[in-house]
């Protein structure tokens, strides 16, 4: 699976931001130091973030980027969602892989869609399920934490609890 580069960098600025009390703001400039990265990507990112309402800027002098809401009330896939990625599995993906053909030769029968469906279904699941506060915790703690969800989830699926 692929994660791209604004999904990996938006959810350390994320997790950077989550990190503040409520009356700390971060300019661009300092999230973009801290994270290594351009302050012209992370000002995409903050622009991103505010048009999704996951942060309030601050003008002025003392300035900068705060989470709009707490960081247990912000989950992974609203982080996602805010960003213009492709989806995991789009309506598009069998034509994408229809080899000489203008689709895949599968379409009308395919038994692997589902899987790719299944996969997508469980990443948003995941997400939706994780929160920023969640990842404030050191790695161990949450590496526990997704180790028991993602577990919990596939067995679900197992026993056909999951659909």
């Amino acid at each position: 699976m692929n994660i791209s580069p604004l999904e990996e960098y938006a959810l350390r600025c994320a997790v950077q931001l989550a990190r503040l009390d409520n009356e700390t703001h971060l300019s661009a400039s300092k999230i973009a130091e801290t994270e290594g990265i351009s302050v012209e990507y992370a000002s995409k990112i903050m622009f991103l973030f505010r048009q999704a309402g996951l942060v309030l800027s601050v003008r002025g002098l003392r300035g900068g980027f705060k989470l709009s809401r707490p960081p247990a009330e912000i989950t992974l896939k609203s982080i996602f969602d805010a960003l213009p990625v492709a989806k995991r599995i789009d309506p598009a993906f069998c034509e994408q892989y229809g080899g000489q053909k203008p689709e895949c030769v599968h379409l009308g029968y395919c038994s692997i869609r589902p899987f790719w469906s299944m996969l997508s279904s469980f990443f948003d699941e995941v997400a939706g399920a994780v929160n920023l506060e969640d990842l404030l915790d050191p790695e161990a703690k949450v590496h526990r934490r997704l180790w028991h969800l993602t577990n919990s989830t596939v067995e679900a699926f197992k026993q056909g609890r999951v659909q």
